[in-house]
């Protein structure tokens, strides 16, 4: 048999689990768009611009990379998801 004390515990502990959010409605989903360009003989360089959209809010941001071994050709990218 439960002592009122380990009672009120349980009970307590199974009404915060039901009040929990579900996960999806806990997590904010985003989208993000990147245009990426890379360029190389040998050695290779690239860059890019982006935006991340995240709660109705834009932001901007910039990638760059570097890249040395075989490399040859250029190539363009649109990333989005």
């Amino acid at each position: 048999m439960l002592t009122p004390m380990l009672r009120c515990v349980a009970i307590a502990l199974f009404a915060f689990v039901l009040l929990l959010p579900p996960p999806s409605v806990a997590q904010a989903s985003g989208y993000v768009l990147v245009n990426f360009v890379k360029a190389g003989l040998v050695a290779g360089v690239g860059g890019g611009r982006g935006v991340l959209s995240y709660r109705g809010r834009n932001y901007r941001f910039t990638a760059t990379g570097q890249s040395l071994g075989i490399t040859a050709g250029a190539t363009a990218s649109r990333l989005e998801g």
